[in-house]
């Protein structure tokens, strides 16, 4: 008797990074030839498309689901099989690829396939900002602001996020936020304020380099505003997990948070803008999604 093969779903958005890697879909069958897997790929063709195809395998008994793409398809199916006996894997095509390199999960599509054979799981956090989901940051100020602009543009990739960023910081204007927890309220001028789960943005640059995926907490970054002589220190610090040692950084880890824009403008999730015109609560869900490691 032949034993039918597992189901193992590959939700893949073909926008992300610079696009679908060559032969993605033979270098992800060959991962599981001869085994007793069946990997079905599905390709998005739209925002928020991902999170219905995860919804839709999870009624089918699929328990095994992969993201491949960047941190926002890891939102969008992530945000899916929270709370529930799904294992998520990620193979990592973004432009950044914050969570998967925060996991130290191979940037190679097959390696990361394969990640699955050991059957290592790890329980992570992950954060809500007014009762949506992030996995790896959210933010406000000049990394929102940048995520707006680099969503605008037709062609995706590092190079064009720098360009983006670039761009946006030449014109960027610091904002005014008022941050409270427990009755404690204070305002304050920001260039930028990250709410992190895990330690980086991607592409090694470590806006919370002590963030603990598994401490229930949220780390909080702040950067004031500073002389534009400063950024390539501050850039520097960035990538060498030394930014806590700036003068104009400051980081503190909470359970929660409540911030306000003065004048409400963008935030992103997992690098994803949305437009946001009321108070965001940040709070942390402990150990809420399962997910495969090296």
């Amino acid at each position: 008797m032949v034993r039918e093969r597992e189901p193992i779903l590959f939700i893949v958005n073909p926008f992300s990074g610079r696009g679908i890697p060559k032969n993605l879909s033979d270098r992800i069958t060959k991962s599981f030839h001869n085994s007793r897997f069946n990997p079905v790929l599905v390709l998005t063709e739209k925002p928020g498309e991902a999170s219905e195809v995860a919804q839709t395998y999870l009624k089918k008994g699929v328990n095994k689901i992969f993201a491949v793409g960047g941190d926002g398809t890891v939102n969008e199916v992530g945000k899916a099989l929270v709370n529930t006996d799904v294992t998520m894997g990620i193979i990592p095509i973004g432009s950044g690829n914050g969570l998967a390199r925060h996991l130290r999960i191979p940037l190679d599509v097959a390696k990361a396939a394969r990640i699955m054979y050991k059957q290592k799981i790890a329980l992570i956090d992950y954060g809500l900002a007014n009762k949506n989901p992030f996995f790896c940051t959210a933010g406000l100020g000049f990394d929102a602001q940048v995520g707006a602009r680099y969503g605008k543009l037709t062609k995706r990739g590092f190079r064009n996020y720098f360009k983006a960023t670039l761009s946006e910081y030449f014109n960027y204007e610091p904002g005014y936020y008022k941050l409270r927890d427990n009755g404690y309220s204070m305002e304050k001028e920001a260039f930028l304020i990250t709410i992190a789960n895990a330690s980086q943005f991607g592409n090694n640059a470590y806006i919370a380099p002590e963030a603990d995926i598994t401490d229930g907490l949220l780390d909080v970054t702040v950067i004031s505003p500073f002389p534009r002589f400063m950024a390539p220190s501050i850039g520097i610090k960035l990538f060498t997990k030394k930014l806590g040692k700036s003068k104009y950084v400051e980081m503190f880890r909470m359970h929660s948070l409540e911030i306000q824009q003065m004048e409400p403008k963008y935030i992103h999730l997992d690098g994803e803008p949305q437009r946001v015109d009321e108070p965001i609560k940040f709070t942390i869900k402990p150990l809420g999604l399962k997910v495969y490691v090296p």
